[in-house]
């Protein structure tokens, strides 16, 4: 419209206003314009024209735009006298003055005082300092919940948002896709669920430290011939299959060995078999499922057997086959090929000679398959056993086993490791993991774990997102690959980077064992006595029935264990105790959808608002919530417990003496939270003094030494992988006593080797006191 509007000349304006130059008229121009005629036309004139039909003047056509502008203008005039002129007038105007008043009326009385310049910038920094205490306490206004309370977050309102978005949807797409395909350490399915672990971790904005590959020895199912003979001379060919091998387990060609069965191959059940007069030679036993397997192929090779068979469980399928892992951890877990180092150096060991490695062939057996075979053994001379079941005696059956297995001394496998900042003792951090990989489909057990790790990375980045929130320390996420395998996938992890993980990792949670029970949400809470309180007082905050007890498991947290980090393991009893169908290709998500009932989802909603929390107290509690005075006690019941398992009499007053000494610094540490919790989150608020932070500081990162200190550089008699010396497993699993405490002094009087468990017993009273001491002593700078 501007353009068309050049094409005429300038039109006055017709407001109503004569004033200003365009609207002047010149004089002269008319004086001496010949057109213009010096006196006007007469009537007479004008008439005669018009009869004429001559026209003196033509009309002049305005368009739209003009008149349009017109009244635009004319609006703003209005809006100019109405508005504009009456505010600068009756308020702006008159409120100028008054400051200007108040300024100079300011500076007279700022003179009487000092410099009213230097006074003035005083004043100004007082105010800005109280509008900035303001919303540090209460946030921005209309916000609503901050989130915040001071300096530090509030918990509570994480928690409240997590049950609010915690996407249901996602977790189960989550499952369904991770249940999808098996996913064996190594294989193509493996590497597909890595990969979707990682894009997860990646579309979350999660910062990835690790995504890539690490080699270690596996084993695949090569072929399996196994038959028997019985005592009539019938002929008994198993049909086998992939699901009858068990990772690790060494191939070996058996011919004419008895068939024994000893239930679960405990001490107890060995003995009764001896008492009747049996004998191992030449054997070959079979044995039902115990709550770890390691112990039960340890002792069956320690007896003389040739090989293993594992019966499955009764279920809806009895030819469904229970696979579990063969490696023996109590000498160490990792790579078979480097125990006790990490696998990207060049020295390699022969995996028969790996301590990880069984010495004999293990078999898994569907329950089907065992039957064919126990039911051939005679009940005369042979001893029942409480499940009904009987050992048969020599000669009962004959079998003949040939197992062969596809080994890969060097297989590719992934980690995938992502990480939160912290923004305070960035130096100091804890450790969320699950494991990845299943020998079949693992709906139940490890995907309903890995989708929990999942749910908690997308809860924590939304929630740094929402508040603008990062934790006081940093929390890390991983997804461990090759748990099957002696659990090289963390194991490689520590052994690669064991210094800066001693220096940094204060606490580790693993989560693959999570599920829901059916009735509801109930978890078995594993954990070190520092965090046992912790955990007492957190299952008071959800409707979750939680047994807390120490550790009593191997997995994916021992190599963390064995070199003095706190560990724990959160998990649901059926899931712990691998019910079926946990290790079998039954354990679909078509299955767990159909079995689960309708408050699944909901239960495992309620657990992951659970986890999450946990997350935040361990990482985001201005104070690392470890309870040294129940750890001194807890230490205190484990001693008197280790002195029942002794026959002999031993002297523990060294042992004593130290716990004494972290009693008493357990009620300081008490003392001191009890101080800091009045100073700064009742009186004021959430506001923390300087001073009072760096005692803060000081005293977390002396908590997170504790436990670190309390390990040995020789590690346990026989088993050197075991640095710690208060906590981790004994050779051999005691039933009556408490078999993750003290483990060189109990694998001592489990070997009547009394002098080595003195020796055993003074180390454990040194470490005490040293440590202890080490703490009194340490300073910010130690």
């Amino acid at each position: 419209m501007a353009g068309n509007l050049g094409n005429y000349s300038r039109v006055n304006n017709n407001d109503g206003s004569d004033s200003g130059e365009e609207n002047r008229v010149d004089e002269n121009a008319l004086e001496t314009d010949d057109l213009a005629p010096l006196q006007p036309p007469s009537y007479e004139d004008l008439e005669e024209n018009l009869e004429n039909g001559s026209r003196t003047m033509e009309t002049m056509e305005i368009e739209e735009e003009v008149v349009y502008m017109n009244k635009l203008q004319r609006l703003k005039h209005r809006f100019e006298n109405y508005i504009v002129i009456p505010v600068r007038e009756r308020i702006s105007d008159p409120l100028v003055q008054l400051l200007s008043i108040l300024s100079n009326r300011v500076d007279f009385y700022l003179s009487k005082v000092g410099n009213p310049l230097i006074l003035r910038r005083f004043v100004y920094i007082l105010c800005m300092s109280l509008v900035m205490f303001y919303f540090s306490s209460n946030g921005l206004p209309g916000t609503g919940d901050s989130g915040f309370k001071g300096m530090f977050s509030d918990k509570r309102s994480f928690v409240n948002y997590a049950r609010r978005t915690i996407d249901l949807s996602k977790m189960e797409t989550d499952l369904e896709y991770l249940s999808s395909m098996p996913h064996m350490a190594g294989s193509k399915g493996d590497f597909a669920i890595a990969t979707y672990v990682g894009e997860s971790f990646s579309n979350n904005r999660l910062q990835l430290v690790l995504d890539a590959g690490f080699d270690t020895f596996i084993n695949y199912y090569g072929k399996l011939n196994l038959n028997a003979r019985t005592k009539s001379g019938e002929i008994l060919q198993l049909e086998t299959n992939q699901n009858n091998f068990s990772p690790l387990s060494p191939n070996g060609t058996i011919s004419n060995s008895n068939l024994i069965y000893a239930h679960l191959g405990r001490e107890a059940d060995y003995k009764l078999l001896e008492s009747a007069g049996l004998s191992f030679e030449n054997c070959v036993v079979m044995l039902h499922f115990d709550a770890e397997s390691v112990d039960q192929i340890l002792r069956a090779q320690k007896m003389g057997f040739q090989a293993v068979l594992f019966v499955s469980e009764k279920s809806d399928n009895n030819d469904s086959i229970q696979q579990r892992s063969s490696a023996i951890l109590q000498y160490s877990v990792g790579d078979p090929l480097t125990p006790g180092w990490s696998s990207v150096l060049p020295k390699k060991i022969d995996a028969n000679a790996s301590p990880i490695r069984p010495k004999i062939p293990v078999v898994p057996l569907s329950l089907n398959q065992a039957l064919s075979l126990t039911q051939k053994l005679s009940t005369e001379n042979a001893v029942e056993f409480e499940n009904g079941w009987v050992s048969g005696v020599s000669g009962d059956i004959t079998l003949n086993l040939d197992q062969e297995t596809i080994e890969h001394a060097s297989q590719p496998n992934w980690n995938i490791v992502g990480k939160i900042e912290g923004k305070e003792q960035n130096d100091k951090a804890i450790i969320v993991s699950a494991a990845r990989d299943s020998l079949c489909y693992g709906s139940l057990y490890p995907n309903v774990g890995t989708t929990a790790l999942l749910s908690l990375v997308q809860l924590l980045q939304q929630v740094k997102y929402e508040f603008n929130w990062r934790p006081l320390r940093n929390i890390y996420f991983m997804s461990y690959d090759a748990s099957q395998y002696g659990h090289s996938g963390a194991t490689e992890i520590v052994e690669a980077e064991l210094g800066k993980i001693k220096n940094e990792i204060y606490s580790v949670v693993d989560i693959s064992q999570v599920g829901v029970s059916p009735d509801g949400p109930k978890l078995d809470i594993q954990t070190h006595p520092l965090l046992a309180q912790f955990f007492n007082e957190m299952n008071s905050l959800h409707e979750i029935d939680a047994l807390v007890r120490g550790v009593q498991q191997h997995g994916d947290w021992s190599a963390y264990l064995a070199n003095g980090i706190p560990t724990t393991i959160i998990g649901a009893s059926h899931v712990i105790n691998r019910a079926y169908p946990i290790d079998t290709c039954d354990d679909t998500y078509d299955r767990l959808k159909s079995t689960s009932g309708d408050r699944f989802w909901e239960d495992m909603s309620e657990i992951v608002a659970y986890l999450f929390q946990v997350i935040l107290e361990l990482a985001d509690n201005p104070l690392i919530p470890f309870d040294v005075e129940d750890y001194a006690k807890k230490i205190d019941v484990l001693l008197e417990d280790l002195k029942a398992s002794s026959v002999e009499s031993l002297n523990y007053q060294g042992i004593a003496d130290g716990i004494n000494l972290w009693k008493h610094i357990g009620e300081q540490w008490s003392s001191f939270k009890h101080m800091w919790t009045n100073i700064v989150m009742v009186e004021d608020d959430g506001l923390e003094p300087s001073l009072l932070s760096v005692h803060r500081w000081t005293w977390n990162k002396k908590l997170t030494n504790i436990a670190r200190r309390q390990c040995d550089a020789a590690g346990v008699p026989n088993r050197e992988f075991y640095k710690n010396v208060l906590f981790g497993p004994s050779l051999w699993i005691q039933q009556s006593h408490d078999s993750w405490s003290f483990p060189g002094v109990r694998d001592a009087i489990q070997d009547s080797n009394w002098q080595g468990a003195q020796e055993e017993i003074n180390k454990v009273a040194d470490v005490l006191r040293s440590s202890a001491e080490l703490f009194i002593e340490e300073t910010t700078n130690s």
